[in-house]
């Protein structure tokens, strides 16, 4: 009865240019002790750990697993799963955050960056103290949409089937439209367009002060 062989590389702690792993089954894990130009990670079956510093874009894809991406600076970020979790924590971008997963649920947390873009099939996706200069823009089919002490100077939020709530930091001019939900929006008439659509969820947001 054997294991799953493992292959651990080592390399000098140093910057280098890109890095390229193109793998069918397996866990990948790439520490903090590295700083990259760019990395392109694509995964078939398993796990992305990932916490290295990279100073244009990080791209990782995988097919059934989960992506980690925490305490890390980097000029993009562009992740995507089809049947797994997202989870990005502390992490600081010159450009934007893009996420797509087609199932699961994704967690962005403590985040600094141009924009967020997020589009999703099934599964919720939730943002806390996430802090976008330009725009979020957030799409499910199914699934809810939660913000905690974020914003963006314009939002955008449209599902499906799902209800989105929470807070934001600053005043938004709400436009809103929901089928069969219930909407509850602060009534200000300053700041950025917040566009939130959903067919059957209710609305619910408030401007944490």
């Amino acid at each position: 009865n054997f294991g799953s062989p493992k292959i651990t590389v080592y390399l000098p702690r140093e910057e280098y240019g890109s890095l390229f792993i193109d793998e069918a089954t397996g866990d990948i894990e790439i520490p903090d002790d590295f700083m990259f130009k760019n990395v392109y990670i694509s995964l078939s079956t398993g796990d992305v750990d990932f916490s290295a510093s990279v100073t244009d874009e990080v791209k990782i894809k995988t097919n059934t697993g989960n992506i980690y991406a925490e305490k890390i600076s980097a000029g993009a970020l562009d992740l995507t799963v089809s049947t797994g979790k997202v989870s990005v924590s502390n992490v600081t971008c010159k450009e934007k955050v893009s996420v797509r997963v087609s199932t699961g649920k994704t967690y962005l947390t403590d985040i600094e960056c141009k924009s967020v873009i997020s589009s999703g099939t099934t599964g919720s996706i939730s943002l806390c103290n996430v802090i976008a200069e330009e725009k979020f823009s957030v799409e499910r089919s199914t699934g809810d949409v939660i913000f905690e002490s974020c914003d963006a100077a314009n939002i955008y939020v449209k599902t499906n089937t799902g209800d989105v709530r929470g807070t934001l930091l600053s005043d938004k001019v709400f436009i809103t439209d929901t089928g069969t939900g219930k909407v509850n929006v602060p009534k200000t008439i300053s700041g950025g367009e917040c566009e939130i659509y959903t067919s059957t969820g209710d609305i619910d947001i408030s401007i944490q002060k």
